[in-house]
């Protein structure tokens, strides 16, 4: 009788030894440290006036295939990286369009495309901030583990070299320069995604944070109020 007693004894005693073991401090620390991803958000997009646009008087124009990109089913349900290629083509493809139909007198259809390649112009921060900071792939990065069967892995290096090209090829478009590349683009933001920075940035934060800060800084103009207090409440955990 007293073994049996003192073996359920010893059996509470571990009981409480492994409770006392799970302070509040302890649990909560990871959580408290953890960063959620940032909220699901699309900046609005104004529409362009493409559709009255005359197709045939853009033969010889590099534009014209952009145009057709633009009103075809792909175009029309694309998603922000692909609205965001589409728009830097145009801003490349229409100045020499624009001159030659002015060349040919012209001056009511480059009216038309000029005016197109100003709104596009002042909508490229917001078109950038869809594709990146406010898209799937960046948001997926700050999940503590890569979506099964949707990103891969990604270590830690590759994911920190596509942080930086991607915030270097923004500062290359909002200055001016538009060339962009389909496939190079959809990579990086796939190597980003991989990133599980959730579970990296407090290990490796001086490599994979200073990219991130760096393209907010550039398209703070457009950055929308949620993402802002997102940012604010991730900065406070990671300086904790």
């Amino acid at each position: 009788m007293f073994c049996r007693y003192r073996a359920r004894l010893l059996v509470y005693c571990a009981m409480l030894t492994l409770l006392a073991g799970c302070e509040p401090g302890e649990t909560d620390a990871p959580y408290e440290s953890y960063v959620h991803p940032p909220p699901r958000l699309q900046l609005d997009i104004t529409p362009d006036n493409l559709d009255g646009i005359d197709f045939l008087a853009l033969r010889g124009c590099a534009v014209q295939a952009t145009v057709l990109k633009y009103h075809s089913s792909l175009g029309i349900a694309a998603k922000a990286s692909q609205r965001l290629l589409l728009a830097l083509e145009y801003l490349e493809r229409a100045p020499a369009c624009i001159a030659r139909l002015r060349d040919s007198d012209d001056d009511a259809l480059a009216d038309l495309l000029e005016d197109v390649w100003q709104t596009r112009s002042e909508l490229l921060p917001s078109l950038i901030f869809n594709a990146t900071l406010g898209g799937d792939e960046y948001r997926a990065f700050w999940l503590p583990a890569p979506v099964a069967g949707l990103y891969p892995g990604v270590n830690r290096r590759t994911t920190t070299a596509a942080l930086v090209a991607i915030n270097d090829h923004a500062r290359r478009w909002l200055g001016g320069d538009c060339r962009a590349q389909q496939r190079e683009l959809e990579l990086l933001l796939s190597e980003v995604a991989g990133g599980i920075g959730g579970a990296r940035m407090q290990r490796h934060y001086p490599q994979l944070f200073p990219p991130i800060a760096a393209l907010e800084a550039q398209l703070n103009a457009v950055l929308p109020r949620r993402y802002r207090s997102w940012m604010a409440e991730r900065d406070e955990r990671l300086a904790r």
